[in-house]
């Protein structure tokens, strides 16, 4: 299993590659922080100095008023990264014959073991849907040799848009803020979870207010699966250098007592599982 993490500008990637075996970082394709081409080939001089990887997310819808863009952006980058992270089959079309690992995220689509398949046999690795529950990757991973992975740490990404909800908010109410300031919350009308919104030059992100720490989870899984992808771009930075310790080191004896200190050395944060035991269809 390779462990790849999700860094925005403020992480030191240094040390996260100590231990991660790849960071994933944004470009003007993703909802993630864009990085541009010079951070880009800093970054990537920078894992493989230290024989690690460096993955691009370019995994947002592309509109066709921009895949001449793209297209120059992949041609003039792919000779120094390692691979993507897509979510659009266009990009996949375009990249699939770059000689380049890719993966792709479908979000909540990729739900099913034939749906993993034919991005297995289309060049690409399946990234399960977050709403899975453990059964049903078991039954994924078993059906597509292990060619599974995962976001299985970090907070889930609920919903994405590309408009620009808190600029609008803020216009709309004569509020004078920066939306990527600081960090902002809404709440749904039945749920007392606060949930992250970030916003990003290419729109909006909504994630889950706990984060998934399923490491007892992932112990077990560890073996049955391609890569476990760490959501780490919106965590404090101490709390990811934690999980990626812990992570890099984890086995079935040392799991639960990984998850408790954690929990304890992070009492305000709201820990859980996910939907690793939770079906979808009734969870309200």
């Amino acid at each position: 299993m390779k462990m790849i993490v999700s860094i925005n500008s403020g992480a030191d990637p240094r040390r996260i590659l100590e231990k991660a075996d790849g960071i994933l970082i944004g470009t003007a394709y993703s909802l993630l922080e864009k990085r541009n081409e010079h951070e880009i080939r800093e970054l990537a001089s920078l894992a493989h100095e230290m024989r690690k990887k460096i993955y691009l997310a370019t995994d947002d819808v592309i509109h066709e008023r921009e895949l001449a863009n793209f297209e120059t952006f992949i041609n003039e980058i792919n000779d120094i990264v390692d691979g993507y992270v897509i979510g659009d089959l266009g990009a996949l079309m375009l990249l699939k014959n770059k000689g380049k690992e890719l993966f792709f995220d479908a979000g909540t689509l990729l739900s099913n073991s034939l749906d993993a398949t034919f991005f297995r046999l289309n060049g690409a690795h399946p990234i399960a849907a977050r709403e899975l529950t453990i059964e049903e990757i078991v039954k994924m991973s078993e059906e597509n040799k292990g060619d599974i992975s995962l976001f299985l740490i970090g907070r889930i990404v609920q919903a994405v848009s590309n408009r620009y909800y808190l600029s609008a908010y803020f216009e709309k109410t004569g509020i004078d803020k920066d939306p990527k300031a600081k960090k902002y919350f809404i709440k749904e009308e039945n749920r007392d979870e606060l949930m992250p919104i970030v916003e990003s030059e290419r729109g909006s992100r909504i994630l889950t207010g706990e984060i998934v720490l399923a490491l007892k989870e992932l112990a077990m899984l560890k073996d049955r699966i391609n890569s476990l992808f760490i959501n780490g771009d919106t965590l404090n930075n101490d709390l990811l250098y934690d999980l990626v310790d812990v992570a890099s080191d984890l086995d079935a004896t040392n799991a639960a007592i990984s998850e408790t200190r954690i929990q304890q050395r992070y009492p305000n944060e709201i820990f859980g599982h996910g939907y690793l035991y939770k079906k979808t269809n009734i969870t309200r």
